[in-house]
């Protein structure tokens, strides 16, 4: 559980414009979760990393890089507000800090409707 962790804050803390205070860990479902302002909006675990945000942007994210839909188990249902990030995706700095923006203002707005920043 402490390398999901970890991998979360290493993520997070990569990004400038996350405010630290904001941010807390929980354990869920044999994975990590952070969250900003007691909302979730990130998961680690041996899925890999999955992040919450609107429909326009998880589709973006599948259609144009390769993310996948995502499930805590294999057998659950798909999570319809969640991408699960690939290597690739992870490892693109720039493309990280809009995904990581896009899914913050997303659940502090609490809107669906709020446009894509990808």
């Amino acid at each position: 559980m402490e390398t999901y962790k970890t991998a979360l804050k290493t993520l997070l803390n990569s990004n400038n414009n996350i405010n630290p205070e904001e941010l807390s860990y929980k354990s869920v479902f044999g994975a990590i979760a952070g969250y900003v302002q007691n909302k979730i909006f990130i998961s680690s675990g041996k899925f890999g990393i999955a992040i919450k945000v609107t429909p326009e942007t998880r589709n973006n994210l599948i259609e144009k890089y390769g993310a996948k839909p995502f499930k805590y188990f294999p057998k659950g249902h798909i999570k319809q507000d969640y991408a699960l990030l690939t290597n690739d995706i992870l490892s693109n700095n720039k493309l990280m800090k809009k995904i990581i923006e896009d899914s913050i203002l997303f659940v502090k707005e609490n809107s669906k409707e709020r446009p894509s920043l990808l």
